[in-house]
């Protein structure tokens, strides 16, 4: 018989897995106040045999991770309930959540998140040392070759998540601050076309200016996930990136 998971917030992550799963087979109950307003999510975990956390986990003022929608869709779940949270979360929160919850970073890019999705080349699981079982049942739900899977604990799980997001925020910064230095007749995209072809480069987080005609990074994830990262590790050199990012930023205002 197939499972049914309850997916409890349904942007483009949360609406990206459910999609996938119903396309595999899985039936699938969204939960999001926003945009199914009338289903319950009291049912939603009773009529369900995993609960997908797919909410947004704002800044707070000073910067730390906000995971009070996280907590209030685990207080309809008690200590049966299999959980997968897939909502960006620091290291320092995860300890407080319950044994059956695993964590599982995503990866998506929010215009190609379908396609990002289908072809993930890894698929990290991180568990509590005493629930390993409930990791590789979600990855058998997702139907994810054990290859691709990096099963660890739940704060390495979300250093993954962080570091990945935080490193190409860095480089970035890095490269658009070279572009608005450069000596006179030093052909930009010459470099960054040249530099791509090397796999220790690699071709992406180089345009400049960004997407948007501006300097720096931007967008939901690398300003408010450097900004998280810094708030729990000490990094002289993430903190001056931050630094120069906010610099760079107030050149297109």
């Amino acid at each position: 018989m197939a499972n049914t998971i309850a997916v409890f917030g349904c942007g483009f992550v949360g609406g990206t897995v459910a999609n996938y799963l119903e396309e595999h087979g899985t039936k699938v109950i969204r939960v999001d106040p926003k945009l199914y307003p009338f289903q319950d999510p009291y049912d939603a975990v009773f009529d369900s045999d995993g609960i997908v956390i797919a909410v947004p986990t704002p800044s707070k003022d000073d910067g730390t991770c906000d995971d009070s929608m996280i907590t209030k869709v685990l207080s309809y779940c008690d200590a049966r309930s299999k959980v997968l949270i897939k909502s960006t979360v620091t290291p320092d929160l995860l300890q407080n959540y319950d044994v059956n919850v695993v964590y599982n970073p995503e990866f998506l890019r929010e215009a190609h998140a379908k396609e990002d999705f289908e072809n993930q080349h890894t698929f990290v699981l991180g568990h509590h040392k005493h629930n390993e079982p409930d990791a590789k049942w979600w990855a058998e739900v997702f139907q994810i070759d054990a290859s691709k899977c990096i099963f660890t604990n739940r704060r390495t799980a979300s250093m993954i998540k962080y570091t990945h997001n935080s490193w190409l925020a860095t480089k970035v910064a890095w490269f658009h601050e070279l572009y608005d230095n450069l000596p006179p007749e030093v052909d930009y995209d010459a470099i960054t076309s040249a530099l791509g072809r090397f796999p220790t480069v690699g071709s992406t987080h180089m345009q400049a200016p960004n997407s948007e005609g501006g300097l720096g990074y931007s967008g939901a994830c690398f300003p408010k996930d450097v900004k998280a990262l810094t708030n729990v590790v000490n990094h002289s050199i993430l903190s001056k990136v931050k630094e120069t990012n906010n610099k760079l930023n107030s050149k297109g205002e």
